[in-house]
């Protein structure tokens, strides 16, 4: 095995590389065309009484490629753009095709079996106690605590089987 398999199977193995369907770019049709979004995304509605409130500008995708990353849902996020279309044509209502796109790709991972509840409430727990530490002095500052916490979210889900 040469240096450059190895460094991808450590890639692969140790560090979960970043996956290429997890890109902004993906990230913002998905949001823009179906109104969806990563479940590891930072909470608004944690922020929105931080003070300033929510900045004018701000780039509230910026933290959607992590997000994705971090709960493993490249392979749902492609079949959300590959079907942002019918989206549109619902009125930008992606409720009916991300249920078509997890039904076919597990929620959270891509690999696994489908999460149970009990699993999911734990988590739900865990991120709703970590948010609830997040500093109010700043928008930006609870967004990105926030975004700590739904990363959190994403990476307990993932061991929801």
């Amino acid at each position: 095995m040469g240096p450059t398999a190895l460094l991808i199977l450590s890639c692969a193995a140790l560090l979960g590389c970043p996956d290429s369907r997890c890109s902004l770019e993906n990230c913002q049709k998905m949001e823009s065309a179906c109104r969806a979004e990563p479940g590891g995304m930072p909470n608004v509605m944690v922020c929105r009484n931080a003070d300033g409130g929510p900045l004018a500008g701000f780039d509230y995708n910026r933290y959607c490629p992590t997000a994705c990353n971090a709960g493993r849902m490249g392979k749902t996020m492609q079949c959300v753009v590959d079907q942002a279309g019918a989206c549109i044509d619902a009125g930008h209502s992606g409720v009916e095709v991300v249920r078509q796109c997890t039904g076919t790709a597990s929620t959270p991972a891509d690999s696994g079996s489908p999460p149970t509840d009990t699993c999911w409430s734990a988590c739900e727990a865990k991120r709703k106690s970590c948010e609830s530490a997040c500093p109010q002095n700043s928008f930006e500052a609870c967004m990105d605590c926030s975004a700590n916490c739904g990363l959190a979210y994403a990476n307990c889900g993932n061991g929801c089987t």
